[in-house]
């Protein structure tokens, strides 16, 4: 659909994290805790600023095996909802290496570099500005939602879930809206029908 965000395919993915990792050393693991709520647990600007060590951790402090997504922080109106999205073991991984010793649950995991949070326009601009130094035109803040989204649809039937499973992660409050998200595969269309 035009207006919309490129999805990132692999090899996108591969060249945003190489970045990071040899232009930005003194910020790549903070870097990394935002590229992954994105890529890999499809959290929109708003929801990924608004993330408390409380929404990461469980009742003893240690990292938890869902983020929690507080109707409060995300976007939308009555229909919104709070949800759970798995913890992907790479995004772990990298949220344990910024993980303070002692996190106050009502600290922000993502901070600028004044160590103040980060408004939801500021890692909007940080997204398209990264983007665009790594030579990935037309890829926004929402990039890495829609390609997560387009990802899980195209492998929920491998793992015995559906599109509502897809929904419920996603936090969309209509199949309809997800649907917007998801890229179509030609390729796929074509192995479908052969497929009956």
């Amino acid at each position: 659909m035009p207006g919309q965000a490129k999805i990132l395919t692999p090899s996108a993915e591969k060249r945003v994290f190489d970045y990071i990792a040899l232009e930005r050393p003194r910020t790549f693991k903070r870097d990394r805790v935002k590229l992954l709520l994105s890529l890999r647990a499809g959290m929109r600007a708003c929801e990924i600023v608004g993330l408390t060590f409380a929404d990461i951790t469980d009742a003893e402090g240690n990292l938890a095996d869902e983020i929690r997504v507080r109707k409060e922080t995300s976007k939308g109106g009555k229909k919104t909802f709070t949800r759970r999205i798995p913890m992907h073991p790479e995004l772990k991984v990298a949220l344990s290496d910024v993980m303070p010793s002692i996190a106050k649950p009502g600290l922000r995991v993502v901070l600028n570099r004044s160590r103040q949070p980060l408004s939801a326009n500021g890692l909007a601009v940080w997204f398209r500005d990264l983007y665009k130094k790594v030579g990935l035109e037309g890829c926004s803040s929402h990039s890495g939602r829609r390609s997560v989204l387009t990802k899980l649809a195209r492998h929920c039937s491998k793992h015995g879930a559906s599109l509502r499973d897809v929904q419920m992660i996603s936090g969309h409050a209509e199949l309809a809206s997800l649907a917007l998200y998801v890229d179509p595969n030609r390729e796929a269309k074509h192995a479908l029908i052969r497929a009956i």
